[in-house]
């Protein structure tokens, strides 16, 4: 295979890739059955991106408290939850 053969090749697959993610992907999800189902995850506050839906709102807490130790805000949070920071 030559060089410009190559060369064509990918930018053949890099303009399929660039359609399907910025041209198909958004009209398929303007659709009416993935719009109910998009509509219906923000409603019930799913981030589609969290590992399991199911524990979405179990790790508020545990973020609040990762993202208070994180920033070095007061120990409330986790005199509240029963916890110490370790020591480093």
């Amino acid at each position: 295979m030559s060089r410009s053969q190559g060369r064509r090749k990918l930018a053949g697959w890099t303009a399929g890739i660039a359609f399907v993610w910025l041209v198909a992907l958004p009209w398929l999800s303007a659709l009416p059955g993935p719009r109910a189902n998009i509509e219906w995850l923000r409603a019930q506050r799913i981030d589609p991106s969290a590992r399991y839906y199911t524990e979405v709102e179990a790790m508020e807490p545990i973020l609040e408290r990762l993202n208070a130790e994180l920033t070095g805000r007061s120990d409330a949070g986790r005199a509240a939850a029963g916890r110490s920071r370790p020591a480093p």
